[in-house]
């Protein structure tokens, strides 16, 4: 039987309130409800004047490590390296000794020591349990002497391709960069299928709690499909799911039996500013005589390019500082960008800002980018004026897609949506300062979180003939974003036209 969903709030159709979905899950129509003498038999859906919006798409997050997360120590909210000790001290009590502790989220700007922490505070409190603790930009870790001589890693051990084994005085510190992290990660057990596979859902269901109804996750390795896998073939997958695998497992191969779920692949030109390991043109103004690591150079990058290009996968490239952008376009500018996309342009000064309007090539934003880097002025001086320039991005019609990067930055959408429209003007922020020109409107941020549909072709409307992937909020006026963004919730979410996810009784009639 057709579904009409009556007695709402259609964004971005100021006159609708009712929309009517095929038994197929394909809008079949939208209006007011007297369309509904056309359309019989029906079962009617009353929202009580809420807002339907299109099914939301984060369009950039690592979603098993996000579901993973619940099972590591959080240390975003960690204020010293004394409190992160207190943190593994309690930690060991719970487990006991042996077992290996894993946390996440430490910003050395926000300690009171303002340093990086070591292998020797680490060794402290934990000389009997492996510790891998990584930043919240998980482009730099610390671990200790123990997890270090699990892993093989000793003062003569070289630095692994694009990544830095970090020393003192020639004795390791415990601090590594990049890929030197995956050192210590591939010696962790990880999860079983099966537990990998409930931690997914969960992270799944939370997802659908905010709207959203289709995620791409990156740098997706076999672990993460074989549970998508299980749970595709159990039908318990509640939104659409599409990866974006690790260049490394791109190599090893084997993908091709996940190819249902598989858009591309994502490959890293540089790293981070929190680690100030993004390639940048200039010095970093707080790191005098240090512009960052470009990963890949243009040839290199072309060729990974191609070699996607070949197989039709699309190519995710994450190029956050100004340097690894131009390094970036240059390899695009011959090329078609039918299957390439740009992971960040965290830094993009005008002149690559509008060699990017050129090639019209969709890029992945992280609007609570703007209020995490708090230190960001620090890093970039001057330069800040061309951080997270959405506002000309979308003048000079570039493709900005949304999403979180979580679990670098929280799941929640409406934060980042929050975030991207006033631009840290009520949390005092220096970013302000520079960058208020750049501020969107609320449709303009919403709109960010529907466009990721574009990249696979999809709708990003709400449209006859296009899938009924549609959120209904919690809300009757969109504005709260402003005040209380943390408040919006998803009431009901519908995924290719069927209901996935519900807040409390639906109001049949």
């Amino acid at each position: 039987m057709r579904l009409a969903i009556v007695n709402a709030k259609v964004q971005f159709h100021e006159d609708a309130d009712t929309i009517v979905i095929g038994e197929d899950g394909f809008i079949i129509d939208i209006g007011r409800e007297y369309i509904l003498r056309r359309h019989s038999p029906l079962k009617k859906l009353d929202v009580d004047q809420r807002i339907i919006v299109p099914g939301l798409v984060d369009s950039h997050l690592h979603l098993l490590n996000y579901a993973m997360y619940s099972e590591i120590i959080d240390l975003e909210n960690v204020r010293s390296i004394e409190e992160i000790k207190e943190i593994i001290s309690r930690e060991i009590k719970r487990i006991g000794y042996g077992k290996w502790i894993v946390g996440r989220g430490w910003d050395q700007d926000k300690l009171e020591e303002k340093r990086y922490i070591t292998r020797w505070d680490l060794d402290e409190v934990a000389p009997r349990n492996p510790v891998l603790l990584i930043r919240i930009c998980g482009h730099l870790a610390v671990a200790n002497t123990l997890a270090l001589k699990i892993a093989n890693i000793n003062e003569k051990t070289l630095d692994p391709p694009n990544g830095v084994i970090g020393k003192e005085d020639g004795r390791l510190n415990g601090l590594l960069y990049e890929t030197a992290i995956d050192l210590v990660r591939k010696v962790i057990p990880p999860p079983d299928i099966g537990k990998a596979s409930r931690m997914l859902r969960n992270a799944m269901e939370e997802a659908l709690s905010y709207g959203i109804t289709e995620v791409h996750s990156m740098s997706v390795e076999e672990l993460e499909l074989l549970a998508i896998r299980l749970l595709d073939r159990s039908k318990e997958l509640p939104l659409k799911y599409f990866a974006y695998i690790n260049w490394d497992y791109v190599i090893k191969g084997g993908w091709r039996k996940f190819r249902k779920h598989i858009l591309g692949a994502k490959i890293f030109v540089d790293g981070s500013f929190g680690a100030r390991t993004a390639a940048l043109r200039e010095p970093y103004s707080d790191d005098p005589g240090n512009t960052g690591q470009l990963l890949l150079n243009a040839e290199e990058i072309a060729s990974r390019m191609k070699w996607c290009l070949n197989r039709k996968l699309q190519i995710a490239i994450h190029a956050i500082g100004d340097r690894a952008l131009e390094e970036t376009i240059k390899t695009i500018e011959p090329i078609s960008n039918k299957y390439v996309r740009i992971e960040h342009a965290s830094l993009a000064p005008l002149d690559l800002i509008n060699k990017l309007a050129e090639l019209k090539v969709p890029v992945s934003v992280q609007p609570y980018f703007i209020l995490s880097d708090t230190w960001i002025v620090d890093r970039l001086s001057d330069r800040t004026r061309w951080v997270y320039p959405y506002k000309t991005f979308l003048q000079r019609g570039i493709p900005l897609i949304g999403s979180s990067d979580a679990p670098v930055d929280p799941l929640n959408p409406w934060l980042s949506i929050y975030a991207a429209i006033y631009r840290g003007a009520e949390e005092n922020l220096p970013i302000y300062k520079y960058t208020r020109g750049e501020k969107l409107s609320i449709n303009e941020a919403l709109q960010l979180y529907m466009n990721g549909r574009a990249v696979r072709g999809a709708e990003t409307l709400i449209a006859k003939g296009s899938l009924a992937d549609l959120a209904i909020l919690n809300i009757r006026d969109l504005s709260i974003v402003g005040k209380k963004p943390e408040k919006i919730k998803a009431h009901i979410v519908l995924v290719n036209g069927k209901i996935r996810y519900k807040l409390g009784k639906l109001a049949w009639r």
